[in-house]
């Protein structure tokens, strides 16, 4: 007997603010090519927002 487990994964991601660009170029591919090539994630987002302190970050959840 098999069971299949579903994978949650949640990482938020504050990067200097000189790599906060390709940074998001990084993601936005990336979310990209895992909706083509990984027919077993269900969902893969990234959120950009600014932290207290006026900093960009990204969060990432994957299902």
């Amino acid at each position: 007997m098999t069971t299949s487990r579903q994978v949650n994964l949640m990482a938020t991601l504050r990067p200097k603010p000189d790599a906060v660009s390709r940074l998001k170029e990084v993601l936005l591919n990336l979310s990209n090519d895992v909706k083509k090539h990984e027919s077993g994630c269900l969902s893969y987002q990234v959120w950009e927002y600014k932290t207290e302190d006026e900093a960009k970050a990204f969060v990432l959840v994957e299902k």
